[in-house]
């Protein structure tokens, strides 16, 4: 097993001038796993302010028009094959991202029964993505936070 850790600072960077993949030997086992089972907690009030409802910040767009999600989802399309992403969310927050998920393929997506912190998160997509491939390359796209250009 190689597991590797890198920001998506230095994916991007590394990948701008190249394809949608990283290029070398392993970019064939370059998986992204996308954490979005967080509740939200420390933002909640703001969250509230701006959806009108208690959804967790992963499920708001908060700059721009579209959902922190889905502005990871767009930053990863870039690096990692579709077939390569997988989002690790929990059963409560579904009605927040079935519309952002809506055309991901179901094995791709990693429910929680309950939300248990981001170290059970990264566990369940580790154990899954190894199950897939062996000699994965993982990195982590924590989706809560906004990165501008």
């Amino acid at each position: 097993m190689t597991s590797i850790l890198v920001s998506e600072n230095e994916l991007a960077t590394a990948s701008q001038p190249q394809s949608a993949c990283i290029p070398g030997d392993d970019d064939r086992h370059l998986w992204a796993l996308v954490l979005a089972g967080g509740d939200g907690l420390r933002l909640k009030s703001v969250t509230q302010k701006i959806v009108g409802d208690s959804r967790p910040k992963q499920f708001c767009a908060l700059v721009g028009e579209s959902s922190l999600l889905m502005q990871t989802r767009h930053r990863i399309d870039r690096i990692v094959p579709v077939a390569r992403q997988l989002f690790v969310v929990t059963r409560a927050h579904e009605p927040w991202y079935k519309h952002d998920l809506e055309d991901v393929d179901a094995s791709r997506v990693l429910v929680q029964p309950f939300n248990r912190g981001t170290g059970a998160a990264i566990a369940l997509g580790v154990i899954h993505t190894l199950q897939q491939d062996p000699e994965a390359v993982i990195a982590l796209f924590p989706c809560d936070h906004y990165y501008s250009d």
